[in-house]
Order: structure tokens, then sequence, then C-alpha cells
């Protein structure tokens, strides 16, 4: 990768994080996430029309843009979930990392090949991906824990999942179509799915309760949300989907170090070394020719 394609995904990276951060932080997690979709689609809207006016539907991919509202409708839904259950410094870096798998249907549709350093690249992530069970075991030695969170874990992997179909279908998407259009169109029958869901499930007292307490961040995670995803939907026309998408992991060792510092989160040590591991993969990944 060249270096402004590393730079594109390492701002995309810290914007997710600092979202994400804001959404653990929520009271309610699924309304906090609705609300910063809608709101992202109302702040978008001048760019939206823009963008329209001058790039217009033809030749639209509406297949893949039908299988990429259905994963980002998951996905909006299980990441409520996953935080409801665990802590961001441990299940971020699981929702972030399981992405790789969408190496194996990238040499399948495209044909991408990896390298030998690429490869290595992913293992060493994998690696990471493992330690970041870990916990101290007072004699300062890592262990796995003697209980797993498995709701935590099982969400997140759920998520995790979903993140590698909406990849590939953004991938195949965006391609056909302006990345803004793409995106922004994207959030509409997600709302249509999302909205009577949420209501009904939490009830508008609940809603308005969200609101009122963090309506400041909603906005903000709305435009960080959109803004980061376009960023990357950017980059996938100028690398190769995998690189693409195991760079952007570096996201998790911003996600570990607040999830730690500013959440008082556990295992902080364990959890940033392995952050740092899949770092180091993503950086070999980044490398590679």
């Amino acid at each position: 990768m060249e270096s402004l394609p590393i730079a594109l995904v390492l701002l995309s990276a810290a914007l997710h994080a600092i979202w994400n951060i804001w959404a653990k932080q929520s009271g309610n997690k699924l309304i906090f996430l609705w609300l910063a979709m809608a709101s992202a689609r109302l702040l978008y809207l001048p760019l939206f029309a823009y963008e329209l006016v001058g790039h217009g539907l033809e030749g639209a991919n509406w297949i893949a843009f039908a299988f990429a509202g259905l994963f980002h409708t998951l996905y909006i839904l299980y990441l409520g979930r996953t935080y409801e259950e665990g802590d961001i410094s441990y299940t971020y870096p699981i929702v972030r990392s399981y992405p790789l798998l969408a190496a194996i249907p990238a040499f399948i549709l495209w044909g991408e090949e990896l390298t030998t350093l690429a490869v290595a690249g992913i293992l060493i992530m994998l690696g990471g991906l493992f330690s970041i069970n870990l916990e101290g075991n007072g004699g300062g030695i890592p262990a796995l824990p003697k209980k797993l969170n498995n709701k935590a874990l099982i969400f997140a992997a759920i998520t995790a999942l979903t993140s590698v179909g909406y990849s590939i279908s953004d991938k195949m998407g965006a391609a056909s179509m302006s990345p803004v259009i793409f995106f922004y169109l994207l959030g509409l029958p997600m709302l249509v799915i999302l909205t009577p869901y949420t209501i009904g499930k939490c009830g508008m007292e609940a809603i308005d309760s969200e609101f009122r307490a963090n309506k400041w961040r909603i906005a903000g995670a709305g435009i960080l949300m959109f803004g980061s995803y376009l960023i990357i939907l950017y980059v996938f026309s100028m690398s190769k989907l995998v690189y693409v998408l195991s760079l952007r992991q570096v996201s998790i060792v911003f996600g570990v170090i607040l999830g730690t510092r500013l959440l008082g989160e556990k295992y902080g040590r364990i959890r940033l070394m392995a952050s740092l591991l899949i770092f180091f993969g993503a950086y070999l990944i980044a490398s590679a020719k």
C-alpha cells in the first residue's frame, strides 16, 4: 500500500474508535446507534444532494446494495448487544479482527493474492486476537480465564462476521456509484427496519431520555460514523480489500487505550500488548506488495 491509502485508513480507524467509545458510554446502546445513523442522514444531506446531482444513479449495483443494507442492519443490532455484554477493550478487538475472514471471498471474487509477508501479518493478528482473551493470574503471568464471557464473545463474533458481509457488498456496490450516494442511501432501508424495532423494543420515553442525555455525542457519532466509512469506501478503490481491512484494524489499539484509560476497564496491559500484536500484523500486511 502507498502512503496516502495508509494515512486515510489510519484516520478512519481513529474516528471509528472514537464513536464506538461514545456508543459504549451511552445509556441505551441500540437507541444511541439508531439516533446516530438518523442524525448522519440529516447532517450529510447537502453533500448527498450535491453528489446525486453530479453523478446520478445510473449503473448502480442494486443487488450488492440490498445485501449491504442487510449486513449493515445486522451489524448495528449486534454491535449494541456486544457493548451491553462486555468491555470495549475486550469486545472491540474481536469485532475489528474477524474481518480478516474476508480474505477468502476476496481471493474467490477478485483474484486478490497474498504475499508471504501478508500471510505472516494475518497470522500475527490472529495471535493477538487469541491473546486478548488472556487475564492476569495474580503472579504476573497471563493465562486464559477460568470462564470466558461467552455472551460478549458470541455477540462480538457475530458482529464481526456481519462486517465481513457488508465489507464485501460495499466494495461491489460502491464501485458502481459515488461512495457518498451509496453510503447515504444505505442508511435509509436500515432506518426503515430499525426505527419500528427500536421504538417497539425501547419505547419513546427511553428514546427521549437517551437523546437528552447524549444529543451532542449522538450528532458527533453520526458525523464520525459516516465520515470514517466514506474514507474506507474511497480507499477500496485504491487498494486490495484484504489489505485495507487488515490495516484498518489499527483502530483496535485506539479502542483498547480509550477503553482502559477513559472507562477504567481491567487487564489494560495484556489487552494493549495483544492490540499491539494486531497492529504489527497490520503493519506487515500494509507493507506487503
